[in-house]
């Protein structure tokens, strides 16, 4: 069934929770693959540390964000939406992003280091939150939230997040001055397509452990991290364009003022208790109980 925005969220959070663990060698790219090799590609190793040293002050963030969503809804009828809110992330797991319309919550996705959770405000007499622990997570216990990424995920396809420090590899791209980098994460892989200067990505892509890919963003339009004391020019994505294997639709998230010096009230963003009595959740539906692995 076709998902509207107020369903599935950010039509962008997923199946790929679960406690195996990713195949001890990086799956080769299609572009490596198929060229025959010019020149020796970086070392992963080389890689990885400046990598990290770009995404360092992301660790705390806030972003206003746009959100636009193309679709379809349950009768096969086109769907163009758009909501804005917030997004504030506390690196690795704190997550929260809140999207409405005129000042008023309507849906709201967030994880911290136990739980993750989505609230369902579109209906103030009915409103409804699902809610489930990272432990017990499965992709049938995701996918009741109607969505192909977890939280934590979502922000990896920002490129704010840092990558494995080992066990990848490097391919050059298509692109002149084009890396290919592919890393291990708990479940299956991370590949980014970044620019072998800066190692800004302007694609990320989330891999299954046979590297068949999940979901992908592409970044656009970089800007400025705010807030940020240092000579060195830190910049993050103004848009992210989300797509998902095998879905028909498209979402398109647009970042403003992004800062790492923002007020984020971290007892109450990253508290799902104290939001459903915040925002007066009629339903809370427990995943771990309600839905069988």
């Amino acid at each position: 069934m076709k998902k509207t925005l107020g369903s599935v969220g950010l039509g962008a959070a997923l199946a790929l929770a679960g406690c195996q663990s990713a195949p001890s060698e990086a799956p080769a790219s299609d572009v490596a693959a198929a060229a025959e090799p010019v020149a020796q590609a970086p070392a992963y190793e080389q890689i990885a540390p400046r990598y990290a040293a770009r995404v360092r002050p992301m660790s705390r963030l806030w972003t206003r964000v746009t959100a636009r969503y193309w679709g379809e809804d349950a009768s096969g009828n086109p769907l163009n939406e758009m909501a804005e809110g917030h997004l504030q992330v506390v690196r690795p797991d704190d997550v929260a992003l809140s999207l409405g319309k005129l000042g008023e919550t309507y849906l709201y996705l967030g994880s911290n280091p136990e739980k993750y959770w989505w609230i369902d405000l579109l209906d103030a007499d009915n409103s409804v939150a699902l809610v489930g622990t990272h432990a017990e997570a499965t992709p049938r216990r995701i996918a009741a939230l109607g969505l192909p990424v977890r939280p934590p995920d979502l922000i990896e396809l920002l490129g704010v997040t840092e990558i494995a420090a080992e066990g990848g590899r490097v391919d050059f791209g298509e692109r002149e001055g084009e890396l290919i980098v592919t890393s291990p994460r708990p479940v299956g892989w991370v590949r980014l397509w970044v620019d072998q200067e800066t190692l800004e990505p302007r694609r990320i892509a989330l891999l299954e452990e046979s590297g068949d890919e999940r979901i992908h963003a592409d970044l656009e339009a970089y800007q400025r991290l705010l807030g940020v004391v240092s000579e060195t020019l830190f910049r993050v994505p103004r848009r992210a364009v989300v797509n998902a294997a095998g879905e028909e639709w498209t979402v398109r998230l647009t970042l403003n003022e992004p800062r790492t010096n923002h007020s984020i009230r971290d007892d109450l963003v990253f508290n799902p208790d104290r939001l459903f009595q915040r925002f007066g959740v009629k339903d809370i539906i427990d995943l771990d109980e309600r839905v069988a692995p």
